[in-house]
This record gives structure tokens, C-alpha cells and sequence, in this order.
């Protein structure tokens, strides 16, 4: 169901709830976003009290519920996070905003289109990006592969990208105008501009995907 079916003053969770409820693996999806992350940041970014904080952005902020155990998680290692969500959706900013606003990290929200990937190069170099069932919203191949090259320019050197999302067509898709790609086409083109480390996990229709920019 689509976020404008739902109505009252918890729509939004509703809505993320009726995800849950369709694809339960989300949930341990989700613990495995933290996982990586936090086991990447052990590896790649050692804590330090002269460290950086730590820059994440997340592409398609939901309800904010992932966000908020990435941030729980890392801030207890780093101590200092910067938080940037992008969503073309204003209402579900806000409401990862209120979410996000009790957590111990610097947190801003930035309304964009993903299709069009320029509007990720802006700012600083960031250190992780994720995303959860989200980039088979976009326009296609073409459009995945925009945002994917638009992340190896935005991440710093060894920067995490992971996402996660469905890698099966589903029924009602148009099979001449795919939105949902097997792994196999991730790592493909990952490996094209460059990214290392591929590594998948799949669980149920969805898999966690990650690659790092090299060095």
C-alpha cells in the first residue's frame, strides 16, 4: 500500500508497519544495515578522540527507524555523527526529523529527487551511504547506475555503500522497463566504476548489498 492510503496521526509508522508485515525479512535487514556499518567503522574508521565525526546519508529516510539504530549504534563507538537524510517526500523528512531529534548526532534533512543523482554531489564527502528499499522506486537501470556513480564521487576513500533492496521482478513490472535488478547486475556495475568489496547477504526477496570506494 502506498503511504497516501493510510490516514491519522500515526500514518506514517502505519505505513512502515504494513512493509513489515508484507516483507518480515526487513526487519532482519535491518539489523544487518547496523551491523555492517558498525563492523566497517571498527575496520575503516578506528575511534579517536581527535577522530572527524563521522558523516552518514541515507537515501530514502522511511520513518526513520533505521536511521535512528544507526545512529544508537555508531555514536556509542564515534561519538560524533552527521546525519543527512534525502527523501523527495517533505512529510516523511519531517517525521524523521522528530524522530532523529532526541539522538546524540548532528541531524539535517534534504528534499531531492533521486533520479536525478546531481543532487547528491553537493557538500561534503561522506563516509557511509545506505539505503533500504528504496532505489527500485527509481527510473530503472539507468537511474541506479547514475546513483551509484553519483556515491563514488560523494564517498571518501574506503566509504561504505550499502543497499538494500528487492532483487526479483516483481508480477505487475514491466519487464521491458526493469526497476528490480538481480545481484548480479549490482555487482556489475559496481565493479565498473571502481567500487571493491562487493558482498551480498539475501533474505527473503531482498538482499544486503555493500562495496566500498577503494582507498
Amino acid at each position: 500500500m502506498a503511504l497516501s492510503d493510510f490516514t491519522g496521526p500515526t500514518y506514517i509508522d502505519d505505513w512502515s508497519a504494513d512493509l513489515d508485515s508484507r516483507w518480515p525479512e526487513r526487519r532482519g535487514v535491518r539489523e544487518r544495515i547496523v551491523d555492517s556499518i558498525e563492523a566497517w567503522q571498527a575496520s575503516f574508521r578506528p575511534t579517536s578522540a581527535e577522530a572527524d565525526p563521522l558523516r552518514l546519508i541515507e537515501l530514502g529516510v522511511g520513518n526513520g527507524q533505521l536511521a535512528a539504530a544507526v545512529i544508537d549504534r555508531i555514536c556509542h563507538a564515534v561519538g560524533k555523527v552527521i546525519y543527512t537524510g534525502v527523501d523527495i517526500n517533505h512529510e516523511l523528512t519531517q517525521f524523521a526529523l522528530g524522530r532523529l531529534g532526541k539522538q546524540s548526532a548532528s541531524v539535517e534533512m534534504v528534499i531531492a529527487d533521486l533520479n536525478d543523482s546531481e543532487s547528491l554531489t553537493d557538500g561534503s564527502d561522506v563516509d557511509v551511504m545506505f539505503t533500504l528499499q528504496t532505489l527500485h522506486d527509481l527510473d530503472g537501470y539507468e537511474a541506479l547506475a547514475a546513483v551509484y556513480d553519483a556515491s563514488g564521487r560523494l564517498l571518501s576513500p574506503s566509504g561504505l555503500l550499502l543497499n538494500a533492496d528487492f532483487i526479483e521482478p516483481f508480477e505487475k513490472d514491466d519487464p521491458a522497463h526493469p526497476r528490480r535488478f538481480p545481484v548480479e547486475v549490482h555487482e556489475t556495475l559496481l565493479r565498473e566504476l571502481g567500487f571493491v568489496d562487493f558482498q551480498y547477504v539475501v533474505e527473503g526477496k531482498l538482499a544486503s548489498m555493500t562495496a566500498r570506494r577503494p582507498e
